[in-house]
């Protein structure tokens, strides 16, 4: 039987627009398949996770993050004053070298290479295509972080009026009532589950940015062409 080809190549070289564009439209023909299986692999991990997001060890987890944030927010204006030569040059490096790592995860998972020549290829790859690799994941995380705002604000809601129903009454938790905290659970499940599905924009952005890459620099579906071309 004759192969049928993909609805939307993926290595395809494309502008901006255009990987954009192939991206919703592989989100639009697929989202109820999407939905399906990242609801039976990620379900289950939500009801795991929401238990953890409602109890005393979140807020000191939440105040620890935000103690280390300070920190090194110290650290770095105490080199901005000191050493601020080191630091305009220590910043712009460390851009540069997150951007193009983005890459590793499509190419990893795409290509049957070891963990060393995939991420030789995701520099390679990734220089080469470093603005469009930024301008992606750019555009993908805002999408990604509406998204997951938008599940997390009715939790984030509740857990606020929790806090201020527990000071009102002496600092104690027993008071709110087990149906409220059932409720707070149900909606710390949806605020992990819209997290786990935002992360599709920005990893289906950047598997189109990958096949874009592979074609631009490594011609990769041009050389299938030709290696099958007796059975296109």
């Amino acid at each position: 039987m004759e192969s049928q080809k993909p609805k939307i190549a993926m290595y395809v070289k494309r502008n901006f627009g255009e990987k954009l564009s192939a991206s919703f439209d592989f989100i639009k023909e697929n989202w109820k398949l999407m939905l399906k299986f990242t609801t039976y692999l990620l379900l289950p991990i939500c009801l795991i996770q929401a238990l953890s997001l409602n109890g005393k060890r979140l807020v000191v987890m939440t105040l620890f993050g935000l103690l280390l944030m300070v920190l090194l927010g110290v650290i770095m204006g105490f080199m901005a004053a000191l050493l601020w030569p080191v630091l305009f040059l220590v910043i712009p490096f460390v851009i540069i070298l997150a951007v193009p790592f983005a890459l590793w995860a499509p190419i990893y998972l795409f290509e049957d290479i070891s963990v060393m020549e995939s991420l030789k290829k995701t520099f390679r790859l990734g220089f080469a295509t470093w603005g469009g690799i930024f301008l992606i994941s750019l555009i993908m995380g805002l999408i990604a972080g509406i998204l997951q705002g938008v599940t997390m604000m009715p939790w984030y809601i509740g857990t606020i009026v929790k806090s201020i129903f527990a000071m009102s009454s002496g600092g104690s938790e027993a008071t709110v009532s087990v149906g409220y905290n059932f409720m707070l659970y149900l909606l710390a499940i949806v605020q992990a589950f819209g997290a786990y599905l935002a992360m599709i924009f920005s990893l289906v952005g950047l598997a189109y940015q990958y096949g874009h890459a592979s074609e631009k620099v490594d011609n990769i579906m041009v050389e299938s062409d030709i290696d099958n071309f007796d059975k296109l």
